[in-house]
């Protein structure tokens, strides 16, 4: 039994003797004792397999991701203490993150150190809310179990660490880069449903930084990351991601013909609002799981959903015209919890107030208006740092000042797309 501890399975004469292919690979759980990095470290179960026998001897966390702060993927030493380094961009500055595991003592630590750069305080208010830098958090590792597994430990953390490059260009943004990783990427792991994902956010997102007159330009960036979208779903239909991408690069397509009601009558077709709702909807149900600090694929899910909710008309017919109708309670229950998750995102709490302030609208209720309200005044205090934010900070103090109506068929692109006009 001596080749179900760590230090065993890290010690040359217990290589496990399966297949060539084969790789040793132990199961651990991590459970956080103490920290000052609130839930920035979590305790976990994970997979490590054995890239190399050293020294020093190389492991590789099979169960980390690149979005994942608080588990970097490769991991070096020897078999009494193992560490693994990574380094994420925030704003102009950075954080290293650096995890322990203390293989005779059954512990590990997670540090994370500061890199402050340009305006590293404000993007660290926006992404690490209420963490204060540099933090430590420690604990007890159990080991749960040991095998071999078919695992290809190079070519996973290739995998990872080319994602992990692309999220980093992507802030620059350099989507020429970001791209061409990702398809590096596919090319490594053609299975991969996170590349495929991620490739539809990348086009996602250079579409969305295409001059707004450049429609056909934008249209055809949402048809790729739709593309894209729907091979990652193909490839895993039980994960959220896939279908979130979905809904969002097919609603953009639809958004970019103009209103959504103006748009409903050629779109009703079998990609039209109803599957929209419906890629939302599984997504919301499948609970996506990836985040980047403290941005959560569910949240942009449960947002989306409520945007349309609220820009689809309610009335009876529309079930019947267009395949769904429009939902303002489903609407506020979504943005609640978008929220919830991020409260710090201006844009989730901005869908909130003007859900609230339709829902009072329509319904003639004092207390939604005052709560949208309010909910819009905090929104108009978060920390703004991109462009978005910037504009939805202007469009929070319209709101406010307009009568609660107005908000039922806001949109950013609509409202841009009016100033352009009468400017």
């Amino acid at each position: 039994m001596r080749c179900a501890t760590i230090v065993a399975i890290l010690a040359p004469a217990c290589a496990l003797s399966g297949a060539a292919a084969a790789v040793p690979e132990i199961r651990v759980a991590r459970e956080v004792e103490t920290t000052t990095c609130g839930d920035l470290v979590a305790s976990t179960r994970h997979a490590f397999l054995l890239a190399a026998e050293g020294p020093p001897r190389r492991l590789v966390d099979a169960d980390a991701r690149s979005w994942l702060l608080d588990a970097p993927v490769e991991y070096e030493g020897d078999a009494q203490r193992i560490e693994g380094r990574e380094r994420h961009r925030v704003g102009d500055g950075a954080i290293e993150v650096r995890a322990a595991l203390a293989l005779d003592s059954g512990r590990f630590s997670v540090d994370v150190r500061p890199e402050p750069a340009g305006d590293f305080g404000a993007a660290l208010a926006q992404y690490l809310p209420g963490v204060t830098l540099p933090c430590r958090a420690a604990g007890r590792l159990t080991i749960e179990r040991a095998a071999d597994s078919p695992a290809d430990p190079d070519r996973f953390a290739r995998v990872q660490h080319l994602i992990h490059r692309a999220t980093e260009a992507l802030y620059a943004p350099d989507f020429t880069t970001a791209e061409a990783l990702l398809a590096e990427a596919e090319a490594l792991d053609p299975s991969s449903d996170t590349v495929r994902w991620m490739r539809a956010r990348a086009s996602y997102l250079a579409g969305e930084a295409l001059p707004r007159e450049d429609a056909a330009g934008r249209a055809a960036r949402f048809a790729q990351a739709e593309t894209f979208a729907d091979e990652a779903v193909e490839l895993a239909p039980d994960r959220g991601e896939g279908w979130l991408w979905r809904a969002v690069a097919r609603g953009r397509l639809i958004t970019t013909q103009g209103l959504l009601a103006r748009a409903l009558g050629s779109v009703a077709g079998a990609r039209g609002p109803a599957w929209v709702a419906e890629c939302f909807e599984r997504a919301i149900a499948l609970r996506p799981t990836w985040h980047h600090f403290n941005h959560y694929a569910e949240g942009d899910a449960l947002y989306g959903a409520a945007q349309l909710y609220r820009m689809l008309p309610e009335g009876a017919w529309a079930s019947h015209v267009v395949g769904v109708r429009g939902d303002l309670d489903r609407s506020v229950e979504l943005a609640r919890g978008a929220l919830a998750m991020q409260a710090n995102r201006i844009e989730y709490a901005k869908e909130l107030g003007v859900d609230l302030l339709c829902r009072g609208a329509r319904r003639a209720s004092e207390a939604d208006v005052a709560e949208g309200r309010r909910v819009l005044h905090e929104a108009a205090e978060l920390p703004v740092r991109s462009l978005y934010d910037r504009v939805d900070r202007r469009h929070v103090e319209r709101l406010i000042a307009e009568p609660p109506a107005h908000a039922c068929g806001y949109s950013r692109d609509l409202w841009l797309d009016a100033a352009r006009e009468e400017g």
